[in-house]
Formats: C-alpha cells, sequence, structure tokens
C-alpha cells in the first residue's frame, strides 16, 4: 500500500486543462463539526487557503485572527483571515497540515465556488502530477 493519497483530475471541458482538486477536511478549534470539500490546487495562491462560500458559511460567528489585503490582476481583495484545522483526505487516510490561515473575502462579489489550497500548503507536501492524478504525501522531513 502506498502512502501517497492519490486524486483524479476534474475533467472541466475540451478548452480547459484538467484541474488538480484534492479533498480537505476543515475545523475550528472548539467546534464539534467541521467541513469537507474540494479544492484546486493552486500553485499561483502564495496564502494557505482561499475561501469559497461554504467555507465562508461555516465561519460566520467566528472571530477572524487577521485581516489582509490580496492583489489579484486589477483588483484588490480584501480579506478576513481566520485559523482552522486542515488535513487533506482520501477514502482510507488523511495527512495532517495543522493550523493554517484561511482567507474570506470580506465582498461576497470575491467568494467563489471554488475553495483554493495554495503555496504555503502544498510546500509543506510532496506532490506528484502525473497525466490526470495528483499524488500527496508529507515528506519524511515532516512526517511524525
Amino acid at each position: 500500500m502506498s502512502n501517497y493519497l492519490e486524486y483524479r483530475y476534474v475533467e472541466d471541458g475540451p478548452n480547459i486543462p484538467d484541474i488538480p482538486i484534492v479533498q480537505i477536511l476543515l475545523s475550528v478549534k472548539g467546534r464539534k463539526q467541521g467541513i469537507q470539500g474540494p479544492a484546486l490546487v493552486d500553485t499561483g495562491f502564495d496564502r494557505g487557503l482561499y475561501a469559497n462560500l461554504i467555507i465562508a458559511k461555516h465561519l460566520k460567528g467566528e472571530r477572524p485572527a487577521a485581516e489582509e489585503a490580496l492583489e489579484a490582476p486589477g483588483h484588490i481583495i480584501n480579506c478576513e483571515i481566520f485559523k482552522m484545522e486542515c488535513r487533506l483526505t482520501d477514502q482510507e487516510r488523511s495527512i495532517d497540515l495543522g493550523e493554517v490561515s484561511v482567507h474570506v473575502p470580506t465582498n461576497p462579489e470575491d467568494l467563489t465556488e471554488e475553495a483554493l489550497i495554495g503555496r504555503t500548503l502544498i510546500n509543506q507536501l510532496e506532490i506528484t502530477l502525473n497525466g490526470r492524478t495528483l499524488r500527496a504525501r508529507m515528506p519524511k522531513t515532516y512526517a511524525t
């Protein structure tokens, strides 16, 4: 049995390349219920996690740890930053990524349908993009 988590790409149409997607489980310390769903692997996002509408709704009523303005092409996105526990999951295993910073746009128009996992988290992992499959594991130097 491999110690990699393995994900199939999402096919999104003939003119759009297949998209690497992982499954994440997020939780707030002190709350019993977490949320699980897909996140796009985005090497162009240099933070931890960019929230989608589902994550933003889950965090409603929580107090942000900080605020930050992100630069997008021709646009500034003001965000509240929340701390959440994050795991990559598949049907059999999971990888604990620990506490992550989740950027939630304050303007609802900046929320997207997809959550994005950025380089702050990606750089903790050993990732292989092989054809239409993404394989991820914690490098031995990080493993406990």
